[in-house]
């Protein structure tokens, strides 16, 4: 997505393309050639000059460790300090290997501090910063799904009064959301839409591409009391779609019930649903079904202006499954938000030079043209006292001869 701030403070989307990894994309291996090969394509077949444009990207949950901890209410230094010891005992790789933060959320009610942790490995960054590199983009912020996904559900709903539930279903997690009067929980669940297309190409026969192809055109989540379709791959997809849902389900309710229970929310009064896994028909109904709750799919674009380039009805079909790019482009505008940023601090600070570099020259000529001006004008005056000087001099030459 392509964004543009405004000077008022406004955000507008300008360009945006939703683009597939494909089965390349599902393999556990180096993915920097890949993601560089796919933008690239993107940038030109939108007629972008990427030179110099900053680059926000989030990162997908099964890469990010993100932990909620509780801290006692200390000072700033002892907080940190705190936290740093929870972080080496809970992420899962040495902290030498990954890049960190956390962010205070807010406080529990036994008055402790109620923190969020994330993490993510270094190789990750490196492979990212590799990619914007290789396109001359400026890496800026490295973000998480979760505060992407928070930041834009709170700019464009944060008027909602009661529990929100927002459930995020990717490729292959599914990041589910909690938002509450300000307070934030989330939990990403190890299993997406891809789950459907795996075990329908292992019943159907089929390979995994011809299986997601047939997904996306003829797949549907079957609801209760409804008849199979006639046709048999049909039918197989259909039910695989109720089979992979039915366990997401029991893990959403599981989590929510922690919520609940363990994190002392309130029950969410409301759905909605994001993600390119959530587009499948049916999937609204079906968890309407399960939960007993209004479901509707989340649109961050809710509060944020569209240019003229910009399909409205294109989007409609595909803005659900942007959240976490509204989030991202949210960054450059919005305050107050969570402001995670895992770009290692050598490039955070090289970032700030080049953003400060044009004030710093301002600066470097305004100290200049101060130092031209004074040295003029200590020339000037002091050429006129050398001629006051030398006006003196002959008056007391003249003064010392009428006294001899």
């Amino acid at each position: 997505a392509l964004f543009e701030p405004q000077p008022n403070g406004a955000l507008v989307l300008m360009r945006y393309e939703v683009a597939s990894l494909g089965q390349r994309g599902l393999e556990e291996v180096e993915r920097s050639g890949l993601l560089a090969e796919v933008l690239k394509d993107v940038l030109d077949r939108n007629e972008i000059r990427a030179k110099g444009l900053e680059a926000n990207i989030c990162t997908p949950s099964y890469q990010t460790f993100t932990k909620f901890l509780s801290a006692p209410s200390v000072d700033g230094k002892k907080v940190g300090q705190i936290i740093q010891y929870e972080a080496a005992e809970n992420v899962p790789f040495p902290l030498d290997e990954v890049e960190w933060g956390y962010q205070i959320m807010g406080s529990t009610e036994d008055g402790d501090l109620d923190v969020m942790l994330m993490a993510l490995k270094l190789d990750v960054i490196e492979s990212l910063t590799k990619v914007c590199s290789e396109l001359s983009l400026k890496l800026s912020v490295v973000d998480g799904s979760p505060p992407a996904l928070r930041n834009a559900f709170m700019h464009n709903y944060g008027e909602l009064e009661g529990c929100s539930m927002l459930v995020d279903i990717g490729a292959k997690t599914t990041n589910v959301i909690f938002v509450e009067s300000g307070n934030f929980f989330s939990r990403s669940i190890n299993f997406g839409a891809n789950a459907i297309t795996q075990e329908f190409a292992r019943e159907s026969q089929l390979d995994w591409q011809q299986s997601e192809d047939y997904k996306q055109s003829y797949g549907y989540v079957h609801l209760t009391n409804t008849e199979e379709p006639t046709d048999p791959y049909q039918a197989i997809v259909v039910r695989t779609a109720r089979q992979v849902m039915t366990r997401l389900h029991q893990q959403i309710d599981q989590t929510k019930q922690y919520y609940v229970t363990q994190r002392k929310g309130q029950p969410p009064v409301r759905m909605f649903l994001a993600g390119m896994g959530s587009s499948m028909t049916y999937t609204a109904e079906f968890f309407m079904e399960k939960f007993s709750l209004p479901v509707e799919f989340f649109n961050p674009f809710r509060n944020i202006e569209l240019g003229p380039e910009v399909d409205r009805n294109d989007l409609v079909g595909v803005a659900h499954a942007m959240g976490e790019l509204a989030g991202l482009g949210l960054r450059t505008t919005s305050i107050g938000l969570t402001d995670f940023n895992l770009l290692p601090r050598r490039e955070k600070i090289s970032r700030q030079i080049e953003k400060r570099s044009p004030y710093v020259v301002a600066m470097l000529f305004c100290l200049g043209l101060v130092f031209f001006v004074y040295g003029a004008q200590y020339i000037s005056v002091t050429g006129k006292q050398e001629q006051v000087t030398k006006v003196l001099d002959a008056k007391l030459k003249v003064h010392s001869s009428v006294a001899t």
